[in-house]
């Protein structure tokens, strides 16, 4: 129940303001990944991460144990980088979620 006065607006029932704060935090934790993320790069190392994994199966496949294993030490490099890369957004939308379930206790 949502009523108005003149000190402003009252939400009465609990479950609207949950999924109010829900779909607010999910549209700031959205704009916070789309501005921070670049995704032609995301999307470059992907394409870069299926390529060495190709060729590690083909060199196991083919029996070239130092081919393989020099794939797949590129495939850890790169695999550290897009994890890194996809933690930024985490960065800045950890302390309002802290902050904002903080309050909701």
């Amino acid at each position: 129940m949502i009523e108005i006065s003149p000190l402003g607006i009252i939400i009465k029932d609990s479950g609207l303001v949950i999924s109010a704060i829900s779909g607010g935090l999910a549209l700031l934790s959205s704009l916070i990944r789309m501005a921070v993320l670049d995704m032609e790069k995301m999307k470059d190392i992907k394409e870069r991460l299926k390529e060495q994994q190709k060729i590690i199966k083909e060199a196991t496949k083919n029996g070239h144990v130092k081919k393989a294993q020099k794939a797949q030490e590129e495939l850890m490099k790169l695999t550290i980088e897009n994890l890194k890369h996809g933690m930024k957004p985490m960065i800045y939308t950890i302390i309002p979620f802290i902050l904002i379930f903080g309050w909701l206790k």
